[in-house]
């Protein structure tokens, strides 16, 4: 992985929001164990002469904190207002900030954790048998696709059902109130996704790699049109000459993790 300028520790994009007027917590800060007194004082942000507020994955209003007279907002939120590209490493507890045109790649590894509501929007859209999703991994991160400040979730499928010669299939959804609203389905599906820093219409370009068949393996930039994303095999070439910075998106072994018996399973 590619170890770039990290912050450590207690945020993952999102601050813990309290909904006191003011309380007093207690604060681990290495093996000691401290109370510091938390308020909110309507604190207001305002970025290049412009008044921003945050969200958190789930949509739900961010109201920055004072800390015994320390303020703090969401890294993401203004990081991201400042022309960074965020990424958090859950295997490796680490925030990642970048510029957005330094041309550097952050690498992210699948999700870990069972999701259900996930995997329930994932047997709808496929429409699999038992026994057939049974044999079936699923891979997925999140990541903010349309710019507006939540993440959606990409899902890779994995398995004899779901995948070729040519790649395997690939979901997009949006969070909305507790579930995901499918949006898109991809074929010919390679991991990494790169998720560009690059956004076309608004939303984050796609880059894939596409291959087999016997065809050239190359990447391809998936551009928003608007509505949606095109296919795979209608992507534009990467040039080689082309700068690409972003995160990319399941970045596992997925053959070793087969060889392992690692991953998730729908059931």
């Amino acid at each position: 992985m590619i170890k770039l300028d990290g912050v450590k520790g207690i945020l993952a994009g999102a601050v813990l929001t309290i909904g006191l007027a003011a309380a007093v917590g207690t604060v681990s800060a290495g093996d000691a164990a401290k109370e510091k007194k938390i308020s909110y004082n309507n604190v207001k942000i305002n970025v290049s002469g412009e008044h921003v507020e945050f969200k958190d994955e789930k949509g739900q209003k961010l109201n920055p904190l004072l800390i015994d007279g320390t303020t703090y907002i969401p890294l993401r939120g203004i990081a991201e207002q400042l022309g960074h590209a965020v990424a958090w490493d859950k295997s490796e507890n680490i925030v990642y900030v970048e510029n957005s045109d330094s041309g550097r790649i952050i690498n992210l590894k699948s999700e870990t954790v069972r999701n259900p509501e996930l995997e329930n929007s994932i047997k709808k859209v496929m429409e699999l048998a038992s026994d057939e999703l049974k044999e079936t991994r699923y891979y997925y991160n999140y990541v903010d696709v349309d710019g507006d400040g939540q993440n959606e979730v990409f899902v890779q499928l994995v398995g004899m059902y779901v995948s070729g010669t040519g790649g395997d299939t690939g979901l997009l959804f949006r969070q909305k109130d507790g579930l995901y609203e499918h949006i898109q389905t991809f074929t010919l599906v390679r991991n990494p996704v790169i998720v560009s820093n690059n956004r076309t219409n608004g939303w984050h370009d796609l880059i894939m790699e596409m291959s087999g068949g016997g065809a050239e393996r190359v990447q391809v930039k998936l551009q928003f049109n608007g509505k949606k994303y095109p296919t795979v095999s209608d992507g534009v070439k990467v040039k080689d000459s082309e700068q690409v910075s972003g995160t990319a998106l399941i970045h596992n072994d997925i053959a070793q993790d087969f060889q392992l018996g690692k991953g998730l399973y729908l059931k």
